[in-house]
């Protein structure tokens, strides 16, 4: 995100606006030089495919709420109990990582929010 003053000079002083994909402003990936390669879109799309094909049958029995991180890209994953931990493990095995997809192990979001229950998937 980027902020932007109010041309009026009002109290509100700062709005936000999304970003661009495109030019060289959208930030680096963490751990990166480089910028995403695919849209959220695709990189939900592709990682969400290699977690049900590759990694969710080797995983889900014995590794339930642990987090799982995916290269889209290579199609290499890192699990740890740990989100940040998952992310950091997956970019040390591959250093030109760039569109990484996490999952949670059993769960359909990474975490909760508010008051509701996320039940396991089936």
């Amino acid at each position: 995100m980027t902020t932007a003053a109010d041309s009026s000079g009002d109290a509100q002083a700062a709005i936000s606006r999304p970003r661009s994909r495109t030019g060289s402003e959208w930030p680096a990936e963490p751990g990166t030089n480089r910028p995403p390669t695919l849209s959220n879109e695709e990189t939900a799309r592709i990682g969400d495919e290699i977690y049900h094909r590759d990694v969710r049958p080797q995983v889900e029995a014995e590794h339930h709420g642990e987090y799982v991180a995916i290269d889209v890209g290579s199609g290499g994953w890192s699990m740890t109990d740990d989100l940040l931990t998952a992310s950091a493990s997956l970019r040390a095995q591959h250093p030109g990582t760039v569109d990484v997809w996490l999952v949670r192990v059993g769960y359909r979001a990474l975490r909760k929010s508010g008051p509701c229950h996320i039940h396991r998937t089936p």
